[in-house]
């Protein structure tokens, strides 16, 4: 079945938005059938952060709305009927799940905001559905409905939040409440932007919270928020919106060079399972109308289509580059589907260790024979690492 599901995927010539919809629905069709019955949230399996349940089902409900919110703002009229019966029912589902989830006297309300909660994170891609598609998400809603939708996102309001790019979440929040004529909270947002201007530091770079944070969060949160605020908010004090978007401009001359001439992406720092992610800001560059002197529309457009290729591509066939060093400090044997060259990076994070190519396959249980790489830790562990396996 994950065969079929990546051979589809990889078929998708990816040319058009009727192929750009094809491709997001292939991609969530399968969770279909993990959402609660009142469509709040969303749960595909036993696992285990560092919030809870409840959290982790919402998070998992919203950032589907990453992909739904722009498809359902730009429409479906110009799409194949069977496609547009489908992006109904997600639309259907969707407005569901918000009403239920923000009510509080309902079983699957998503329960209260409080200080750096994890549910701050989730407002994000609600905030930005919100605005893109009001025709699905807010206008069918009752007063009531959508005062408990106020009434949740506001909560942002009242509480603690990281000064870091999490500070976007309620900068995003406020845009919303400025577009659909709410209250906005003048004196957040103004401590919000300080901190975003804390963590600039020149050249079109920010960091993210911690002086020296410099990752993939600066282009798919500092940036990407920012420009989303530039391109969708109707509050613009002292010419804010184009000292943003010239900072992106900057700093696109500097992250081009993140990604391979065929989209790949440089393996490095936090959260490299966000795949598809790491090339949204050019998309946002899109979004905002900014263009960079360092790169033409033309380049943009490659290098999120390209990264997005390879994203797609190498979705099953291979296993990123992710956290791989706490679990090489924690087991004895790692079996992953890695990217050709991932144990050079082994020797760049540990200094101290060998590698050679070996066939030991003992202690790597369902594999297929392939390349092995062994590495010997200083304490005189052994980790085996399948560069290139096939589960049975």
């Amino acid at each position: 079945m994950m065969d079929t599901f990546n051979r589809q995927l990889a078929a998708n010539p990816l040319n058009s938005r009727q192929d750009a919809a094809a491709l997001l629905l292939d991609l969530i069709r399968p969770l279909r059938a993990h959402y609660s019955a009142d469509g709040a949230a969303l749960h595909i399996g036993s696992t285990a952060a560092h919030y809870g349940e409840r959290s982790a089902r919402v998070e998992g409900w919203a950032r589907v709305l990453w992909g739904l919110g722009p498809l359902f703002g730009g429409g479906s009229r110009s799409l194949p009927a069977a496609m547009q019966v489908e992006i109904n029912g997600w639309a259907e589902l969707y407005q569901q799940g918000l009403i239920h989830g923000t009510d509080p006297g309902h079983p699957g309300y998503w329960g209260d905001i409080y200080d750096f909660d994890q549910k701050m994170v989730e407002t994000a891609a609600l905030d930005v559905a919100l605005v893109l598609a009001p025709d699905v998400l807010w206008e069918p809603l009752t007063d009531g409905q959508r005062q408990n939708v106020y009434r949740w996102l506001d909560q942002m309001n009242d509480h603690r939040i990281h000064p870091n790019n999490w500070r976007f979440f309620r900068i995003l929040t406020n845009m919303v409440f400025a577009r659909l004529g709410l209250p906005v909270n003048t004196e957040r947002l103004k401590d919000d932007f300080g901190i975003v201007e804390r963590c600039y530091t020149g050249g079109g770079w920010y960091f993210d919270g911690n002086d020296g944070q410099l990752d993939y969060y600066i282009p798919f949160a500092m940036h990407f928020y920012a420009l989303i605020w530039a391109a969708l908010s109707p509050l613009d004090e002292n010419g804010y919106r184009e000292k943003l978007k010239g900072r992106s401009a900057q700093f696109a001359g500097d992250f081009i060079h993140w990604f391979s001439d065929d989209g790949a992406e440089l393996p490095f720092g936090r959260s490299l399972t966000y795949r598809f992610a790491h090339s949204a800001f050019f998309s946002a560059l899109a979004l905002a109308g900014v263009e960079s002197p360092a790169m033409p529309w033309g380049a943009a457009a490659a290098y999120a289509f390209d990264a997005g290729n390879t994203c797609r591509a190498e979705m099953v066939r291979t296993f990123p580059n992710t956290n791989l060093m706490a679990p090489l400090c924690a087991v004895p044997t790692l079996v992953a589907t890695l990217q050709p060259g991932t144990h050079l990076l082994l020797h760049a994070f540990f200094g101290d260790v060998s590698g050679t190519a070996g066939t030991n396959l003992d202690a790597i249980p369902k594999v297929v024979p392939g390349p092995v790489v062994s590495v010997l830790k200083s304490n005189g562990q052994t980790v085996l690492v399948d560069l290139e396996a096939r589960h049975d």
